[in-house]
């Protein structure tokens, strides 16, 4: 685990050098008007690095990334119209910091990580509360509504769990037994579907700008 904690730290420090004065800040985007630059984008890649401790995943393209930053900008400013408990946020955004703590004390602690990336604090809470935000919009504005009957209960069971678990070598549980956790799995999943298509209508109804061609040859040779 230590090793793979230092990799993340190298891979940020390779991929991305945000600290650079000298450095330009080009305009990447605007989101009805709120700009997102490059250097917004190599801070995002970075607390990304952090906040994935090392796991072993294909990195996203910047294009990829630039979209990610476009939906949380809509999301932000659809929340000023579906205000989220702030008390709910804060307890939560402290659990996953005191929990970033516990991981990287094996390689001296968060705060001498982040140093090492030129982060401040403020930043990481930052990063993470925008995360528990549009996750807890997500939740209140489509969980509700979201319903699954004991038919797609039985489907997912039958066409899914069940082959899964054969495919694994293991005996699969009773429909009754794994019901309520296939009934979680389908709401989160629903859920989601509705969040994406939603997103997809608000971007539709966006003034979305794009300055530059990131996923072109050129942009694809900038760290």
């Amino acid at each position: 685990m230590k090793r793979i904690l230092w990799m993340v730290v190298l891979a940020v420090w390779i991929g991305t050098g945000i600290s650079s004065a000298q450095e330009i800040d080009r305009l990447l985007a605007a989101v009805n008007g709120k700009v997102i630059t490059d250097l917004d984008l190599k801070m995002a890649r970075t607390l990304n690095a952090v906040l994935d401790l090392g796991r072993n995943k294909p990195p996203p393209s910047r294009k990829e990334e630039l979209d990610q930053l476009i939906d949380q900008e809509l999301i932000r400013q659809e929340m000023d119209n579906y205000p989220v408990p702030q008390a709910q946020i804060d307890a939560v955004v402290q659990e996953k910091i005191a929990y970033l703590r516990d991981v990287y004390a094996e390689i001296g602690g968060l705060p001498a990580l982040l140093g090492q990336l030129g982060l401040e604090a403020a930043e990481l809470t930052k990063k993470i509360r925008i995360i528990v935000l549009n996750e807890k919009f997500v939740s209140l504005r489509f969980g509700p509504f979201v319903t699954v009957s004991a038919a797609e209960i039985e489907e997912y069971y039958r066409v899914k769990y069940i082959p899964d678990m054969k495919k694994r070598g293991f005996t699969p549980h009773t429909l009754a037994e794994v019901s309520s956790q296939i009934e979680v799995l389908l709401k989160e999943i629903k859920k989601d579907e509705a969040a994406a298509q939603w997103l997809d209508n608000i971007r539709k109804n966006s003034s979305i700008e794009l300055f530059v061609d990131i996923s072109s040859p050129a942009e694809k040779k900038q760290p």
